[in-house]
Formats: C-alpha cells, structure tokens, sequence
C-alpha cells in the first residue's frame, strides 16, 4: 500500500485521513455512546395553535371519541383549504391538556422525502438510541419504539397523505413503508388526505370523517378573523361567505386583506369587487394571510383559492372529488396550466370564463374511466353529476368540442347502465350531434354514438325504433368502416340484443356467432371482449324455447357459460363484476331448466356480492332480487317471495320512473305474486298499469301485450268482476289466434315468469370488455 499524506483527528469519530490510497482500507465506525435519556411526553406539532379556531359542529368531539379507543385509527377527509388539519392541529394540542402522559408526534405525508425526515426528526425527540447508526432502518427504529408500552400512550398525525403511492411501494428489496404505521392498543393514528380512496386503506367507513363547506361555521370564522371593530352588515358577512363557497381557507384569505385595509375597505366593498369579475376575484385573493397555523407545502399542492372557486362554478355544488380540481400532472400543454397571466386587462373576463369551461371539460374527461361503467361504478356514480352540468358548457373550438362530446358519451354510457334511458337520450343527442359536426356522419365516433343511442331506445321500450335505428348503422358501418371494425362489431352484437328482446332467438344467435367468429380470430378465444359474446350466445342457447326444442342446444349453452366463468375465475377475484355477472347467467340457466335449488342456492350468494359491492339500487342488485322473488314464486314459497316483488317495484319506480322495461316487468313480477296469493285487490292497479304500458309501447297484437291482456282479465276474474273479465277473455281470444293461433299460456304459470326472466336476463348482463 502506497500513501501519500496523512492527518490524524480526533474526536468521537476519531482515525486517519488519507489523502491517495492504492490499496484496500478496512474500517470500522465508533459511534458515540447516546448517554441521553428518553425526555418526557412531548408533542413535535410544528405550528402554532390558532387562537381563533372555531368548533366545526361536533367534528372535534368526534375525533376525540374516536381516539379514544384502542389502536385507533381515523381519517379526515376533504379538499384541500377545508380546514383537516387546522381540526387535527387543535386535537394535537388538546391531548397533552387532557392527557399529559400522552406523546404526540407531527409526520408531513405529503412525499416520501417528507415522511422519511419527519420519522428521523421524531427519531431525534425521542432519543432512540440506535438513530445515529448510517446503517439502521429509521422507519423500522421508529416504528419499534412506538408499538413498545413502556413509552406510553401517543397519538400519532400523518398529515396531507393525499398520495400514497410511496407507502406502498415495495422497494427491492424491501417491505413496503405502510408496514411501518404502527398499530397497538397505546396508540392511535389520525389520517388527514384529500381522498376518500386512500382513507379507506388506512381507515374503517365509521373512522373516516367527510369535512365538508359549513356556512355557520365559515360566517363564525369571518367574523373572529376580522377582529376589528367596523362596521359591517351581517347580511353581507353572509353573502361574502356563500360567495367564498365557505372554503376556510379563502375565508381567511379574505379577512386577513380586509382587515389590512380597514377602515378604508369594508366587507361590503370587497363583496362588491369579488362579485365584479373573475380576475378580480384572483386579485383580490391572491393577499396572502401570513397563516402560521397551515403547512408551507399545501398551497403549492391545490389550485389558489382564486383559481379553486373559478373552476368550481362549474362544478355541480354537491361533491366534487379533489381529482376534478386539479390539474393534469402528465400535460404540457401550456393552456392545462392554471396560469392566469397571459389574460389581457381588455376581454379578460371573457377570456377567463372560456378558460374555466374548457379546464371544468378536461379535467372531468381526464377523471371520468373508459370502458364498462359497471366495473367503475363508484367512481362514475360521483362523477355524473358532473357531467350533467357539462350539458349547459359546450365549447366553441372543435378541439374543445371533441373533448365535450366525448365526456358526454361517457356519460350516457353510465346513465344507460345505470338504466335512465331519458338522461342517457339527452346526453347522447348532444354528443351525436357535436360529433357529427366536426368529424363527419361515417366517423367512428359518430357511429358509436348513435349505437348507444338506439339502445336507449330499447330502455325507452321503443323495441322497432331501436331495430330501425341499428339496421341502419350496421350498413353504415359495413360500408365505411369494414366487416371486422370494432364499430361494426359493437352494432351487431348490440343489434342481436334486440332480436333476443323479441324473442328472434334465431337471428340474435346468428349475428352473435358472426361477432364471435370474428373477435376470436383478431382477439383471441380468451379475450374479454370474446367472452362476452360467448355469454351472450350461452344466455340464448339456454333459454326456454330451445329447451322445449331438445337438450342439445341448451347444453351447447349451458357448457358455454361455464367455461367463460372457469376463464374468469382465473384472472379475477372471486367478487370481481365480471364474475359475477357470468354467474348471474348460469343461475338464470338453472332456472329454466327447473333446477331451482341451485339457482336459490348461487342468487342468495349474488344478492349478498351485489349489495356489498353496488348497494341496494344498483341494476344488478335488483335484477337478482326479481330473480329470487321469481323462484320462490315457482316453488310456492310465495310469503318468501313477496318482500322481493314489492322491493323491486319500488326501487325500479323509484331509480327509473314508471314506464321502463325494468319497472314495468318487475310490476308483472308482482302482479302474478299477488294473483297467486289471492290478493287480486294489490294486483289490480299494478296489472292495468302493465297492460297499458305494454299497448302503448309494443302495440295491441304483440304477445307481451296480449299477455298482459290475459293477466289482467285474470285479476278482474279474482275480484268477481266477470262481466269485464270476459270481455277481456274474448280479446285475449282473438288475439291469440291471429297471433299463435292456438299457442295459449293460461293462469299465474311457471312459464309466463321463466319467459319474463329470461327476456329481463340479457338486459342484465352488462358488458366487462
């Protein structure tokens, strides 16, 4: 070893300096022994307790119950300025007054740069004597010392997690730092995010806390915050506030630049140039109020207030999720950024409102999911309400416009789904007609929209405008588009749904074995949007006219269904949507082949999957309620039966309205219920409803019509009102015999429910592709 000069130092770390080495050096590090003991309970809240804080209702009480229980863990959610962490700030200096053996502990969440120096700063307060090794885990000393009872009760804030995807990455290799939130009966944690998503990760449904705009509260906080003695209307403190969309933090913005000016500026005149303009808006909240009591972090990470409450009034007033208020993090586009400096003093108004339209567009689009709104259901729920505002904002520029349309048809996808056909119309009316404007008739876009329109019609109950609508678009699309274009494929198959609701089971299978040849061939047997089809096909093949034909064909089908659920069951959880809409179809299966047991046996399971994870109004929901209600009518449990009929009835008139496919078969449900139970009387107006809904949509000689018909001579039969029952009998006959001729299904029978169930099963079935 060859050295040129040398240093000795001394010290705690004390060695030798070299200054070239050319060989290998082993060294050892002496670290200074930590004599220090532990301090007593202390808090590491890095700001200063607000003097003016007012009680948001009984929001702090709550917390204080809450972590009050073993191993607590609670999360505040809202957007941001709301004022989370002004109540966690408030609850962080209560503790140590009410409990002084308490520690409380501060970690900024907001990065994984953040929270590893808050866990070192804590590290350091606490003195954990290993903290000063290079080599230690900090988030694995921490986290030990914590879950340890000889220190103590603490309290713990992870403030600001509005992202936690650096907590749960796992690094290689590596345990991901989520592992380190510690959780014991001494100790209890206090989330605050701006995301009700990542809330529900670290917090159960009763621990998290919405913090939602509160006008008492916000009108309270004004009148502190001004602190001055002025004179000032109450009415106008009021306005002031609503204008503020009672955001605390604009609120405090407001006061502090009032209060600056007093007595030359006054409440009155502030709310007269707030109301003037947005750009004066910005200007005058863009003061500053110095808050020591809020992270320097946070303004960086939501829009200004200024900014906020330009794009909220677009917004429905009514939960807005954080997303909608941000800005794209992947955009360069220099019209994405909130930048308000390139507005003119001439037209800025305009200009700003333009602006606020076209960001309100694009950050709903961004935030709206692609695809089957079934598998994405909570998250569209939110955000239509959204949408529906975007009717009244469509853009001038086509590239705007675009954007407009396209958010619409997303959102008659969901409304569609969600079986609201008269919003679904209205929304694709729009989105067709801007479509049509600036990318021509024979445009994908265009075509795609007219599609979902025409199945709308189908919701509407207008059975031969939507086959009329469809034939038209799939020679269009065979035209412009090709027989292979995913458009073309997307009318045929949905063109065989209405053949299937007309009991043309022939012609629905032979457009559906089309699609399918066609989707294996460039997709794959195993593609989702092959196996779709395969369900489809399986639903047809299953149903009741081909198993009075043999078992051939319902075997086809029934094999059909089964291997798609085995498929599914290989890639997605047990409860994924997708799966349970496969076993949807197989328990309709069962039922028409009289196999009742087991299909009681998979739809109790469903409706229990349905419930947890869409709720009692979702479609799939009450579909399976109808379907119970149907099969315990079959097996004569009708006592059983009857909670479901009425349940469905009420939910369908409640969500749909009256005169829906599904409110109106769901009525026909009932009708035979009560029939069978002899309760003629409860299914009088309910028959007479259905009867005249199936007239005016289907007409007077179509077999549902006529069915219906028969239904209700049977009621008036029930309730001794023979004269009208035989009037009705006589219609019934003659109907028949221009129809089927001698083709008659008589009284409150199995097959009249097993043709109703299997026309409403298809309708279901929403598409996982």
């Amino acid at each position: 070893m060859v050295m040129a000069s040398s240093v000795s130092f001394w010290g705690p770390n004390y060695g030798l300096q070299i200054e070239n080495n050319y060989g290998s050096i082993n060294a050892q590090f002496h670290l200074p022994p930590d004599d220090s003991e532990a301090p007593n309970p202390i808090s590491t809240v890095p700001f200063d307790r607000d003097p003016d804080f007012i009680e948001p209702g009984l929001l702090s009480q709550k917390v204080t119950d809450i972590c009050s229980k073993p191993a607590a863990r609670l999360a505040l959610v809202g957007p941001g300025g709301i004022g989370k962490s002004q109540i966690a700030i408030e609850h962080a200096y209560r503790t140590p007054h009410n409990s002084p053996d308490t520690w409380v502990f501060w970690i900024h969440a907001s990065s994984s740069a953040r929270f590893e120096l808050s866990y070192r700063l804590l590290a350091d307060r606490v003195k954990i004597p290993a903290r000063i090794d290079p080599n230690a885990n900090i988030f694995k000393l921490v986290h030990d010392w914590l879950q340890d009872s000889k220190h103590g009760p603490w309290i713990m804030i992870l403030d600001s997690l509005d992202n936690d995807d650096f907590l749960r990455r796992v690094p290689s290799p590596g345990v991901a730092l989520s592992n380190f939130l510690p959780r014991c009966q001494h100790g209890s944690v206090i989330f605050t995010t701006r995301s009700y998503t990542v809330a529900e990760m670290y917090a159960t449904a009763q621990n998290i806390i919405t913090v939602d705009p509160d006008e008492s509260h916000s009108v309270a906080l004004m009148r502190k915050k001004l602190r001055v003695e002025q004179d000032y209307e109450d009415s106008d403190v009021t306005k002031l506030v609503r204008a503020l969309a009672c955001m605390p933090l604009a609120v405090v913005q407001a006061a502090a630049y009032i209060t600056k000016l007093v007595p030359r500026f006054t409440v009155t005149q502030y709310l007269k140039g707030f109301q003037k303009s947005d750009r004066k808006r910005v200007k005058l909240l863009e003061h500053e109020a110095g808050n020591l009591h809020r992270d320097w972090e946070a303004k960086s990470s939501i829009l200004s207030a200024a900014d906020l409450l330009a794009l909220m009034s677009f917004f429905d007033a009514q939960g807005i999720p954080e997303i909608l208020l941000r800005d794209a993090p992947d955009e360069s586009d220099d019209d994405n950024s909130i930048n308000l400096d390139h507005f003119s003093q001439d037209g800025g108004t305009v200009q700003m409102h333009k602006f606020w339209k076209s960001q309100f567009v694009r950050n709903l689009l961004r935030a709206f999911p692609t695809g089957d709104p079934i598998l994405h259901w909570e998250k569209c729920r939110a955000l239509y309400q959204h949408v529906q505002r975007a009717l009244s904002q469509r853009p001038n520029s086509e590239e705007r416009l675009k954007d407009w349309a396209l958010l619409l048809y997303r959102g008659a996808e969901y409304a569609q789904t969600s079986k609201n056909p008269q919003e679904a119309q209205e929304l694709m009316t729009k989105s067709k007609i801007a479509f049509k404007k600036i990318l021509g008739p024979e445009h994908p876009h265009t075509i795609s929209s007219g599609i979902l329109q025409a199945m709308s019609y189908l919701l509407e109950g207008r059975r031969d405008d939507a086959e009329e609508s469809l034939s038209r678009l799939l020679r269009t699309c065979e035209s412009a588009l090709g027989i292979s274009h995913h458009v073309t494929l997307q009318a045929k198959d949905n063109l065989a749904e209405i053949y299937y609701y007309q009991s043309r089971f022939k012609d629905a299978e032979s457009l559906w074995e089309q699609v399918l040849q066609i989707r294996k061939a460039s997709l794959g047997e195993h593609h989702a949007s092959t196996l779709v089809v395969e369900v489809n096909l399986g639903i047809s093949y299953t149903n009741a006219q081909n198993l009075e034909k043999g078992q051939t064909r319902f075997r086809k089908g029934f094999a059909l269904l089964s291997e798609v659920l085995e498929l599914r069951k290989r890639d997605l959880p047990e409860d994924h949507p997708s799966i349970l809409i496969v076993k949807s179809s197989v328990s309709g299966a069962y039922i028409e082949q009289g196999k009742l047991k087991e299909a009681e046996e998979m739809e109790v399971a469903l409706l229990e999957s349905y419930k947890k994870i869409f709720g009692g109004e979702h479609q799939c929901t009450l579909f399976s309620v109808v379907k119970l209600g149907s099969i315990y009518t079959y097996v004569d449990r009708l006592e059983d039966a009857l909670p479901y009929g009425i349940e469905a009835v009420e939910y369908y008139r409640k969500t749909l309205g009256e005169k829906t496919l599904y409110t109106i078969g769901s009525m026909g449900n009932l009708t035979i219920m009560y029939g069978r139970l002899g309760l003629f009387k409860e299914a009088e107006l309910l028959a007479q409803a259905v009867f005249e809904a199936k007239r005016e949509s289907l007409g007077e000689r179509n077999t549902e019509t006529i069915d219906a018909m028969e239904t209700l001579a049977m009621v008036y039969e029930g309730l001794k009102r023979d004269k009208e029952a035989s009037s009705l009998r006589w219609e019934v006959t003659k109907a028949r015999a221009d129809a089927y001729r001698d083709k008659h299904r008589r009284g409150f029978s199995v097959n009249n429910l097993l043709s109703l169930t299997a026309k409403l099963l298809v309708s279901g079935i929403d598409r996982f592709e």
